[in-house]
């Protein structure tokens, strides 16, 4: 009777244990899938780890991934996914290989750490190992004959003709450029009044420079400034060519290719460089001075115009 109760204690305590093991189990333990097992050189298979257990009873350390597996290469890791539900977390981890080694290899298990916080000691989950086989993709073994596919003709699209046509554009748009260029620059646009002659419009210049202030210094510049204007203006009209724009350098050499006389020359030469010295070196001259190129400007003119109407 009392080895009866004895078995019956025994048997409890078993189906107690026996149903209290899979909660045991459960709250730690590690699952490794594959998505195949059989590839072809260079083609990618993913092997996902997935580890459960208690946050409230465990830690886990996760493996570390060794640098270098034979066989295989990794091609990617992904980030360590958890999910959390009540009183178990799932951490989940896919990495991703590839082989380019024919023959039938295998992805070694990777260690995971499940530690007790309360005390000192861990549990190894170890991941399953799997057996790959890794071939070459297979030969066709019909022996069947098939048809020669007749060449494809290959449409090729010249560009050439385009080419030269927006080439010939541009060459005549830059001929039309400086085609204007040049135009504008030897033809003499009269904006005076056209009923004078080129002498009569210059001296009516000159007599308005009297009305200019010589002791003011911005009237003193300006009336530099319209003496050169007036003088250069004065040759544009007579040659037909716009010499409103030279430097003084090139009105000189324009007036030495004239047959102009050369104190002549050395006059216009000494008006034309003190406008500029006005203009550009803030040479402040005296009105004495300044009326003095006036009235060689005036003289080269007149001289000019003898010779003009004499030719």
């Amino acid at each position: 009777m009392r080895s009866n109760k004895i078995n019956i204690k025994i048997v409890s305590c078993l189906l107690i244990a026996y149903c209290m093991l899979p909660f045991v189990s459960f709250s730690q333990s590690a699952q490794t899938t594959i998505n195949k097992n059989s590839i072809l050189i260079g083609e990618q298979i993913q092997y996902t780890i997935k580890a459960f257990y208690n946050p409230g009873t465990h830690t886990i350390n996760w493996f570390t991934i060794p640098d270098t597996i034979p066989h295989f290469e990794i091609i990617q890791i992904s980030p360590l996914d958890s999910l959390i539900e009540k009183n178990k977390t799932t951490l989940t981890q896919t990495i991703t290989y590839t082989s380019f080694d024919s023959g039938k290899w295998v992805i070694p298990s990777l260690n995971i750490k499940a530690k007790l916080l309360k005390e000192d000691t861990a549990i190894d989950l170890i991941t399953d190992s799997f057996d790959i086989n890794v071939l070459y993709a297979q030969a066709d073994s019909t022996n069947q004959l098939r048809d020669i596919k007749p060449i494809i003709e290959v449409t090729v699209t010249s560009y050439f003709w385009y080419y030269v046509i927006g080439a010939i554009l541009l060459l005549a748009f830059l001929a039309w450029i400086i085609r204007r260029y040049y135009k504008n620059k030897n033809k003499f646009v009269n904006t005076a009044a056209a009923a004078l002659s080129p002498y009569d419009e210059a001296m009516q210049d000159l007599e308005k420079l009297q009305l200019l202030n010589l002791l003011n210094h911005q009237e003193m510049k300006q009336f530099h400034v319209q003496l050169g204007i007036i003088f250069k203006r004065y040759y544009s009209r007579i040659s037909g060519k716009n010499m409103l724009n030279n430097t003084t350098g090139d009105m000189l050499m324009q007036l030495s290719m004239k047959d102009m006389s050369k104190e002549d020359i050395a006059k216009s030469a000494t008006a034309l460089r003190c406008g500029d010295a006005v203009k550009f070196a803030k040479f402040i001259p005296s009105a004495e001075e300044s009326e003095n190129c006036k009235h060689v400007v005036a003289e080269v003119i007149k001289n000019s115009n003898q010779y003009f109407i004499k030719q």
